[in-house]
């Protein structure tokens, strides 16, 4: 979702991660990235956790900005304060809604809205927090131009 937000591939990852916690995973159970992104002086920070407890633990997404803040589904207005609901009408899946835009696209003879290159970059940007986790290091995910090569 960052990466779809800023429109620039990730260059750089700085992560750290532990497997503290007693639910049983091999991994790393929580996670805490920042992303650098090609050409923009902007960072993003990724909080994840497997630990988080069913039926308390809750995503979101907050987004900061010259204009204003997105949090929870309200954005507010930097300059005159005002606030406004982004919730919508009904809920959806957005596993659900990312295979009806696939589909959707398919019948109606458009782009797809998420392409392979988009997945690669992603996979490529969790890759790299994993690397980043392991060596204590920033990290730089691989581009697909290089993964061809």
């Amino acid at each position: 979702m960052i990466r779809w937000l800023c429109g620039k591939p990730v260059c750089r990852v700085t992560a750290l991660g532990n497997r503290i916690g007693d639910l049983p995973y091999w991994h790393n159970k929580t996670i805490v990235a920042l992303l650098e992104f090609e050409g923009l002086d902007a960072i993003g920070e990724l909080t994840f956790s497997y630990e988080g407890m069913p039926g308390m633990a809750r995503g979101g997404l907050t987004v900061i900005g010259s204009k204003g803040m997105i949090s929870l589904e309200r954005f507010r207005d930097r300059a005159s304060g005002q606030e406004e609901s982004l919730k919508p009408d009904h809920e959806e899946d957005s596993h659900q809604a990312g295979v009806r835009a696939f589909l959707d696209a398919l019948r109606d003879g458009r782009p797809v809205p998420i392409t392979a290159e988009d997945g690669f970059d992603s996979v490529a940007a969790a890759h790299a927090i994993d690397v980043s986790c392991e060596t204590g290091q920033p990290a730089k995910p691989e581009r697909l131009q290089e993964a061809a090569t």
